[in-house]
């Protein structure tokens, strides 16, 4: 969370939009929305790719940059030619940024 948060401080991006990877009850993603917005004083919306995936994809494909500590996110924006920055907390993501590194992707 440090490294996110010194990340959007250094960067500074006019828009912040938020994905919540998971859905399920005991999912905690949301939670960290009002974090961050305590800690940088600013609000962040949320892109919700459950409700209308088009309109998500819409919406990603205009990122400047992608930070992302979900695999699922990290693809989809690898996918999309997004610029992605990871925070990796599992080592699933750090493994898949070398093999897409080692393809040149």
């Amino acid at each position: 969370m440090n490294d996110l948060l010194q990340s959007l401080h250094r960067d500074n991006p006019n828009q912040i939009e938020f994905v919540p990877a998971g859905l399920g009850k005991f999912d905690k993603d949301l939670k960290y929305v009002s974090f961050i917005e305590q800690e940088l004083r600013r609000p962040i919306s949320i892109n919700s790719w459950d409700k209308d995936f088009h309109k998500f994809l819409k919406v990603l494909g205009t990122s400047k940059k992608v930070l992302s500590a979900r695999l699922h996110l990290f693809l989809i924006a690898k996918y999309m030619g997004l610029p992605v920055q990871f925070f990796a907390y599992q080592t699933k993501l750090t493994k898949m940024d070398k093999v897409l590194s080692a393809l040149n992707i």
